[in-house]
């Protein structure tokens, strides 16, 4: 079966058996990003699939580079680091405390200078460094421990009488002594010959082949563990397609690094026998090397075959965040083979290129959006592809080591600077359903450093002994006949989201044709009974290459384009407040009332209202005329007014807003919006650690686990280390709740989260932020029908005038502001001008 890609991502494919008598296909597609402050960017050069595990220095008695990218199935997500960690701001450091956070893995190694023990017994450090590389032969470990290339603290002394220590080593450890214990620690890949990964093969580790296994049956007791080649502490359930990852001293430009992924994710589709369905594909790689500021993300699906030879191909392309791509899409691409002049050939569709990869060429990236890399003495040697002035389709000599995809330099909308805002995808794409037969996925360079010369040694003091945004590229095929290399298949089914699977077809179902497309709907009017806060136009959607292909007299089956937004002096259907809902203003800016009345459509708005209160009023010339409402109720009127009858402006349409707010000389105005959503309150991190403390503290009597946290906590409390280091603040808070949770306590779990929220809520003890030239209380607003959480920056004054709820939902008046922390994971952020609490009712009257 082929395996084709339409898109700049790299695919490959792995044909084995599950068990005797079956037969099943698994598709690997792998993207590399371009790491950077706030999202990371597609790379314009795509590494290929790995087929096998690379070593450093291409030497097999050395650790892992990289793990092969061709696994049947992974039963968790990897991530691995590889690389070399930073002294901050380049100045030379005797340690450095690195961290890797991705999703709930925070990890920390505190990577030392060169040290040893002298036959005197005195612990000597050599010269401070810069960077130091991260390998497992810098780690503790040595012959017969799970680290076999590591530092061996048994191991005998050196020509000088010197005993080496490892550079890297777990936080927090006083070394005096030699014979102080240090266990093996790293970031980077095990390797599959190496104990902790071959313990999981049990019985079959004695004739377990890494060349042959995937022509022989898989075991039905296998552990499908096995695949996983990140360290155990480094597995996710899910990788997500914006995940976030913070790197700490691990990066030769920023001491702090905040990234996440852009939100880009493949789409495949089977064709075979006529029939044509989607098949799913999973994130479970997420393999970084800080190197080369760069990481690579890694999709699997899989298919199952009713023979090793069936015909057919699977088609890979791929769709933004917000979009998706339809089968009429891809097989326009696959069939347009569209070319422009200088860029490299694409393979044509279906052919083979040497048994493996053929060229990605067509799609072209600015090559200004990659970041520069600079060769490093601590990489294994990693030849790219040629890439000659004359047009060349082939890949020569796949060998193990390193092979790039060039792709150009179009620049595929998604990485404009016009394009739509990061919005947070799905946790993860469920894997298709593993048949009956599948087994259970959840189953049991430089050697060691050298000592410093003798005259840098210095004694320690003290020392001891929807449609594709990339459509208008060229329709570029990646392609296979014969599946060579293992690809991930399936994992066992992960919790509330049950696994499918691309199975076999049935005989004879008929083709699949592309939907004809349908009529627009009719504008949809408000009816009693709707949300409050439901938006009466759709939201604003990146702009659609796709489309070009309909220019051309394309497929049929491509979607009509999502209508803009009315103008602001257009009429437009006013979404009415449900009857069983209500808004109760919370606070309104006083200072901000003429801008909001002045806002052409809410203006419009005001004027209706107004006009038919007067046509309603009746008249009587008996009476005096009644007194002038003072202008607060008037303001307090006007604002509920548009919070409830206002359009509301949806997480996409935010930042088409922000564009239509440039005027033509290039400046920009925050633009008032109305947004609809959760509003939710974080509390202080740090608050947050006092209470959880202040809660558990009468109840530590006979509990020696959690007396010594609290009491290691409280120490902590002391000192000013922790006034700015929320993340820490938050480990140490789960930390005390654990040792609460594992005591033997006739207390229910949840009463430490209950009592500890209700102290954070009664002292209002809301995250902080001081940007836009006051402090303000940061809340997250999430938009409705939107996974996505805006800052919405509150008034610090209001602290005591907010409900007492951790969220709530809100109508959101705010200026619309472009991002103001580095550390916050959207693009844009909310000064709030007025907000008010939408209240449900869902039952009559109580009766008392």
């Amino acid at each position: 079966m082929d395996v084709l890609s339409v898109c700049p991502l790299p695919v490959s494919s792995l044909s084995w058996q599950p068990q005797a008598g079956s037969h099943a296909l698994t598709v690997v597609c792998k993207a590399t990003f371009d790491m950077g402050p706030g999202k990371a960017q597609l790379a314009s050069v795509q590494d290929i699939p790995w087929d096998g595990d690379t070593h450093w220095n291409d030497d097999e008695s050395h650790s892992l580079h990289t793990a092969s990218d061709l696994a049947p199935f992974k039963a968790k997500a990897d991530v691995t680091l590889v690389g070399e960690a930073y002294a901050p701001d380049g100045d030379p450091a005797r340690s450095v405390l690195a961290r890797l956070i991705v999703g709930r893995i925070d990890k920390m190694i505190e990577v030392f200078r060169d040290r040893h023990f002298t036959q005197q017994g005195q612990l000597m450090e050599g010269k401070r460094f810069v960077k130091m590389a991260l390998r497992y032969e810098r780690s503790a470990g040595g012959p017969h421990t799970n680290n076999p290339v590591g530092v061996d603290p048994e191991a005998e002394p050196d020509r000088y009488g010197r005993m080496v220590l490892p550079n890297l080593q777990p936080p927090g450890l006083n070394i005096t002594e030699r014979s102080d214990l240090i266990e093996p620690i790293g970031y980077g890949p095990i390797a599959a010959s190496w104990p902790s990964r071959q313990q999981l093969l049990g019985q079959y580790a004695s004739h377990w082949s890494e060349s042959e296994w995937h022509h022989r049956p898989m075991p039905t007791d296998f552990g499908g563990g096995f695949f996983n080649a990140a360290p155990a502490d480094q597995r996710l359930d899910d990788l997500r397609h914006h995940e976030r990852i913070v790197l700490e001293n691990l990066h030769p430009d920023h001491s702090r690094l905040v990234c996440h992924l852009p939100g880009l994710k493949p789409r495949a589709f089977v064709e075979r026998s006529g029939a044509v369905r989607e098949l799913p594909l999973r994130a479970d790689t997420l393999w970084i090397d800080t190197t080369r500021r760069a990481c690579t993300v890694t999709w699997r699906g899989r298919v199952d075959l009713e023979r090793p030879d069936e015909s057919g191909r699977v088609v890979v392309g791929m769709e933004a965040v917000g979009e998706r791509i339809t089968w009429a899409d891809v097989c326009e691409l696959a069939d347009s083979g569209i070319q422009d002049e200088g860029t490299i050939d694409a393979a044509p569709v279906g052919a083979m290129i040497d048994d493996e990869f053929t060229a990605v060429g067509g799609f072209e990236i600015p090559q200004k959006q990659a970041l520069p890399f600079t060769k490093s003495e601590s990489e294994p040697p990693r030849p790219q592809v040629s890439m000659p002035s004359q047009k060349q389709s082939r890949i020569e000599g796949m060998t193990g080591v390193m092979e790039m995809i060039q792709i150009g330099d179009r620049s595929p909308a998604w990485m404009r600077d016009e394009g739509g805002p990061e919005a947070e995808g799905p946790p993860g794409e469920a894997y298709a359903k593993a048949p009956p037969s599948q087994p259970a996925s959840d189953g049991p360079g430089a050697n060691r450093p050298s000592p410093p010369e003798s005259g840098e040694d210095v004694p320690l003091a003290g020392a001891g002994g929807m449609t594709s945004p990339w459509a208008t590229g060229k329709g570029n095929a990646v392609s296979r006949t014969e599946p060579q290399s293992p690809a991930e298949a399936e994992r066992g089914p992960s919790p509330g989201s049950p696994p499918q699977m691309d199975r076999a077809p049935a005989p004879g179902p008929p083709p699949v044709s592309p939907a004809t497309p349908s009529p627009a709907p009719p504008p949809i009017s408000p009816t009693p009974g709707s949300l409050i806060g439901g938006s009466s136009s759709p939201g604003f959607r990146p702009p659609n290459p796709v489309e070009a292909l309909r220019d051309r007299g394309g497929s049929d089956g491509l979607s009509k384009p999502v209508q803009p937004a009315a103008a602001p002096g257009q009429k437009r259907a006013q979404p009415q407040p449900a009857a069983h809902e209500i808004v109760e203003l919370v606070w309104y800016g006083e200072d901000h009332m003429p801008r909001i009345r002045e806002h052409a459509s809410w203006a419009e708005l005001l004027a209706e209202i107004e006009a038919k209160r007067r046509k309603d009023e009746p008249i009587d010339f008996d009476e005096a005329p009644l007194p002038e409402e003072p202008d607060e109720t008037r303001a307090r009127r006007a604002v509920v007014a548009i919070m409830t009858r206002g359009h509301v402006t949806g997480g996409v349409g935010l930042h088409q807003t922000m564009l239509e707010a440039v005027d033509a000389s290039g400046s920009f105005e925050p633009p008032l919006v109305l947004m609809s959503g959760q509003l939710h309150f974080p509390f202080d991190q740090l608050e947050t650690l006092r209470a959880t403390v202040t809660a558990v503290t009468p109840l530590i009597a006979g509990n020696k686990e959690l007396q010594e946290t609290v009491d290691a906590v409280n120490e902590l409390l002391q000192t000013p280390w922790l006034e700015s280091s929320g993340e820490v603040a938050e480990n140490l808070t789960d930390k005390v709740r654990g040792a609460f949770k594992r005591g033997d306590r006739m207390l229910d779990p949840s009463y430490l989260d209950n009592h500890t929220e209700r102290i954070l809520l009664e002292r209002r003890c809301y995250q902080k932020r001081t940007l836009l030239g006051e402090e303000w209380i940061r809340a997250l607003l999430a938009p409705s029908a939107s996974r996505v959480k805006i800052p919405a920056y509150i008034p610090n004054k209001l602290a005591k005038d907010l409900p007492m709820f951790k969220r709530f939902g809100a109508r959101v008046i705010a200026e619309a502001h472009v991002q103001q922390d580095e550390y916050e994971s959207s693009e844009n952020a909310l000064k709030v001008v007025a907000f008010g609490r939408v209240i449900s009712f869902t039952k009559g009257p109580q009766s008392f």
